[in-house]
């Protein structure tokens, strides 16, 4: 299908339902940066899923997420993306080893 209106470019519909840009927080973009493009990704304690949506949208991972919060799972199943609410401990027990290529705990502490 192909839409026109005043004073713009004929776009073809497909063009037009590009996601929208997400902004990450700094920290948030450094991880992104890291993660390969087509990959599977567990985000462990994702929060509201930014950095998972994101991974998604903008590399096309095939990602799932992890999260304690009762409000950050709601987020993201909002977000439409899939997230286990409960503790990592258990939530890994769904995973067998080398079933995902990255895990990103964003709010890991940094020893240095």
């Amino acid at each position: 299908m192909i839409t026109a209106s005043i004073n713009r470019p004929v776009q073809r519909q497909e063009e037009s339902a590009k996601p929208a840009a997400i902004s990450l927080r700094p920290d948030l973009q450094e991880i992104a940066d890291l993660i390969a493009p087509s990959t599977k990704v567990l985000d462990l304690g994702c929060g509201n899923g930014e950095l998972l949506e994101y991974l998604i949208q903008h590399k096309q991972v095939r990602g799932r997420g992890i999260e304690l919060s009762e409000a950050g799972v709601l987020t993201c199943v909002r977000r439409g993306l899939s997230v286990r609410q409960g503790i990592l401990q258990e939530g890994l027990a769904d995973y067998p080893a080398n079933s995902m290529d990255t895990v990103s705990e964003p709010n890991a502490p940094v020893f240095g």
